[in-house]
């Protein structure tokens, strides 16, 4: 609960929960699955977990406890290296900014990275051995972006500059595998979009990836190596007793395609995820904040079921900054995926919303790659709109349909059928539209 997070390790397939630590934060679980990087609570209160000791606990053998304190800290590369955050003695006028150090299993000492990280955050590359972080430019309200190579204690700075108030979160960005970053950056209208940087270009602008109408968010997540990393699009409530959701899409990070998965609980505010080690499942942590804050819970997505289920009602999920990592294991290693989920049958999903006004999404499953035609008819059985038509890769896919025809004219309210034909699989669907 809020006053006494705990460390809990869940079997995904029983949902069976086992208690590892009490009153303690994660911070990283090493590879081998052997060694983990904890804090202690202070007097269990969670706010004081960034001036916590750093232990090195040992599953087996032994607990280390570290010349260090603070929080955040990870494993490198390097076994003999960790990098952890530390905030200044005033912890009331610091958490804006922290140092960013290396610490050094083998003396015992720390070095200094960066002493003023902005908003108390780094992001360590999927290969271990660089961090990025941003920083306030001295007298400019703006920040900068730094990478910082540790095994050659080199660090670099990125010609881009962005606005304090740009960004929207720190750890909202995701760092893929080919060295892109991306982050939600806010556009001339107050409206969050998600944008795009390469790290080699080092371009001085990001570029813009406006999808929808609405803003987007990105969950924190610690799976840099897949092809795919998850963003929300929140979707506002028709009226005012009603709460808003969220709606989870991937995005393909070698195609640069977009695919809807499904719709969050409503009233909550997803946070992090990490995926399954065979990417059928996404663990999401989320926090309540309709009405007022309260804490989420820590819940299931089952791609293969298009289920989404609560883990447990008695563990709750903690509000602390930074947000507390989800680390999911597989055999015996740490998540690795490097290849999308593949659908075992072909299904065409209902659209939703439904009825519609005037967007919908029809999502639809491919086991196998070949031909697909989607497409639209009215009750004549005339074709309205032809949405899909060529050669498509196996997966879960989604389209929308904003009401218009062939020609893109508006088309009138009524009732609709949409059919789906790939290889010998046939499936037809109704859907209304109103106005």
């Amino acid at each position: 609960m809020d006053d006494s997070p705990s460390i809990y390790k869940i079997n995904l397939d029983s949902s069976s929960i086992d208690t590892i630590l009490s009153n303690s934060i994660l911070h990283d679980i090493a590879e081998d699955q052997a060694t983990m990087l904890i804090s202690p609570l202070i007097e269990s209160d969670p706010s004081l977990h960034v001036i916590s000791p750093i232990i090195l606990y040992n599953f087996d053998t032994f607990d280390d406890t570290l010349n260090a304190t603070g929080y955040n800290a990870r494993f490198t590369s390097d076994e003999n290296t960790i990098i952890y955050s530390k905030v200044g003695d005033d912890i009331g006028s610091q958490l804006d900014y922290s140092g960013i150090y290396k610490y050094s299993l083998n003396t015992q000492e720390s070095i200094a990275v960066a002493d003023s990280a902005f908003r108390l955050d780094y992001l360590l590359s999927n290969e271990k051995n660089r961090i990025l972080w941003l920083n306030k430019i001295p007298m400019v309200d703006s920040l900068e972006i730094l990478i910082h190579h540790i095994d050659i204690n080199q660090t670099d700075t990125l010609d881009i500059r962005l606005g304090l108030d740009q960004i929207s979160d720190t750890q909202s960005i995701y760092w893929d595998k080919n060295d892109n970053i991306y982050t939600t950056l806010s556009d001339e209208n107050g409206i969050w979009r998600l944008n795009k940087l390469n790290i080699f270009q080092n371009p001085i602008q990001f570029t813009e990836l406006a999808f929808f109408d609405e803003g987007v968010s990105l969950p924190y997540t610690a799976d840099y190596d897949l092809d795919k990393f998850l963003f929300c699009r929140r979707i506002e409530p028709p009226g005012f007793m009603v709460p808003y959701y969220f709606q989870f899409w991937t995005y393909n990070v070698e195609t640069g395609e977009t695919d809807s998965l499904f719709n969050f609980i409503s009233g909550t505010v997803p946070l992090v995820y990490s995926w399954s080690t065979d990417n059928s499942k996404i663990v999401i942590g989320n926090l309540w904040a309709w009405g007022a804050f309260a804490l989420g819970t820590l819940s299931i997505y089952d791609a293969y079921l298009d289920s989404l289920t609560g883990i447990s009602e008695d563990q709750r999920f903690p509000l602390q900054n930074p947000i507390a990592p989800i680390f999911t294991f597989g055999g015996n290693g740490i998540l690795s995926i490097q290849s999308e989920s593949i659908p075992l049958q072909y299904i065409l999903r209902q659209n939703y919303p439904n009825p519609f006004n005037p967007v919908t999404s029809l999502r639809y499953d491919l086991p196998e790659d070949g031909l697909v035609n989607i497409t639209i008819y009215d009750m004549m059985g005339r074709i309205v709109k032809t949405l899909v038509n060529g050669s498509q890769t196996a997966g879960y896919k989604s389209i929308r349909w904003n009401a218009t025809n062939d020609r893109n004219e508006p088309v009138s309210a009524g009732l609709y059928l949409y059919t789906i034909q790939a290889g010998e699989f046939r499936q037809t669907k109704k859907m209304v539209l109103l106005k």
